[in-house]
Protein backbone atom coordinates (compact mmCIF):
# COMPACT_ATOMS: atom_id res chain seq x y z
CA UNK A 1 0.00 0.00 0.00
CA UNK A 2 1.17 3.44 -0.71
CA UNK A 3 -0.52 5.72 1.46
CA UNK A 4 -2.05 7.98 -1.27
CA UNK A 5 -5.78 7.94 -1.09
CA UNK A 6 -8.86 9.99 -2.16
CA UNK A 7 -10.25 11.82 0.82
CA UNK A 8 -12.60 15.08 0.60
CA UNK A 9 -10.30 17.96 1.25
CA UNK A 10 -11.33 21.02 3.22
CA UNK A 11 -9.05 23.88 1.82
CA UNK A 12 -9.25 27.67 3.53
CA UNK A 13 -8.53 30.49 1.83
CA UNK A 14 -8.30 34.35 2.82
CA UNK A 15 -8.12 36.75 -0.19
CA UNK A 16 -8.28 40.40 -1.41
CA UNK A 17 -11.80 40.69 -1.59
CA UNK A 18 -11.72 40.20 -5.60
CA UNK A 19 -14.12 38.46 -7.74
CA UNK A 20 -13.04 35.34 -9.42
CA UNK A 21 -11.32 33.47 -6.57
CA UNK A 22 -14.13 30.49 -6.06
CA UNK A 23 -13.96 30.11 -9.94
CA UNK A 24 -9.83 30.64 -9.62
CA UNK A 25 -9.33 27.83 -7.67
CA UNK A 26 -12.13 25.37 -8.89
CA UNK A 27 -10.42 25.62 -12.22
CA UNK A 28 -7.38 24.42 -10.92
CA UNK A 29 -8.73 21.57 -9.19
CA UNK A 30 -10.71 20.67 -12.66
CA UNK A 31 -7.48 20.58 -14.28
CA UNK A 32 -6.75 17.65 -11.91
CA UNK A 33 -9.77 15.86 -12.55
CA UNK A 34 -11.43 16.78 -9.44
CA UNK A 35 -14.99 18.62 -9.02
CA UNK A 36 -16.14 20.79 -5.83
CA UNK A 37 -18.86 19.42 -3.77
CA UNK A 38 -19.51 22.75 -1.64
CA UNK A 39 -17.68 26.19 -1.48
CA UNK A 40 -19.03 29.32 0.07
CA UNK A 41 -17.21 32.60 0.60
CA UNK A 42 -18.04 35.34 3.07
CA UNK A 43 -17.41 38.82 1.45
CA UNK A 44 -14.82 41.26 3.25
CA UNK A 45 -16.22 44.09 4.89
CA UNK A 46 -13.10 46.34 4.53
CA UNK A 47 -9.44 46.11 3.38
CA UNK A 48 -8.98 45.02 7.00
CA UNK A 49 -11.33 42.11 6.85
CA UNK A 50 -10.62 40.05 3.26
CA UNK A 51 -12.86 37.99 1.90
CA UNK A 52 -12.85 34.01 3.42
CA UNK A 53 -13.37 31.14 1.13
CA UNK A 54 -14.19 27.33 1.68
CA UNK A 55 -13.53 24.53 -0.89
CA UNK A 56 -14.78 20.86 -0.28
CA UNK A 57 -14.04 18.34 -2.88
CA UNK A 58 -13.04 15.22 -3.53
CA UNK A 59 -9.18 14.86 -4.06
CA UNK A 60 -6.71 12.39 -4.41
CA UNK A 61 -3.50 12.78 -2.21
CA UNK A 62 -1.39 13.40 -5.08
CA UNK A 63 -3.99 15.64 -7.24
CA UNK A 64 -4.20 18.11 -4.06
CA UNK A 65 -0.02 18.49 -3.45
CA UNK A 66 -0.01 19.53 -7.13
CA UNK A 67 -3.20 21.72 -6.57
CA UNK A 68 -2.20 23.37 -3.84
CA UNK A 69 1.10 24.53 -5.03
CA UNK A 70 -0.61 25.89 -8.35
CA UNK A 71 -3.28 27.39 -6.16
CA UNK A 72 -0.26 28.97 -4.24
CA UNK A 73 0.82 30.69 -6.59
CA UNK A 74 -2.38 32.76 -7.62
CA UNK A 75 -2.31 36.17 -6.72
CA UNK A 76 -4.88 36.71 -4.14
CA UNK A 77 -3.74 35.33 -1.09
CA UNK A 78 -3.44 37.47 2.45
CA UNK A 79 -2.22 34.29 4.56
CA UNK A 80 -1.34 30.93 4.03
CA UNK A 81 -3.86 27.88 2.71
CA UNK A 82 -5.43 26.27 5.01
CA UNK A 83 -5.85 22.50 3.57
CA UNK A 84 -6.35 18.91 5.34
CA UNK A 85 -7.84 15.97 4.10
CA UNK A 86 -11.25 14.96 5.80
CA UNK A 87 -10.85 11.87 7.07
CA UNK A 88 -14.00 9.44 7.31
CA UNK A 89 -14.74 6.15 9.15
Amino acid sequence: MSGEFTAPYYLRFVGKGQAGILAAVATVFTRYGNQYRRCSAEAGLSALRPSVHHYVGDVHQRDARRALQEINRLDFHVEPVLCMPILLD
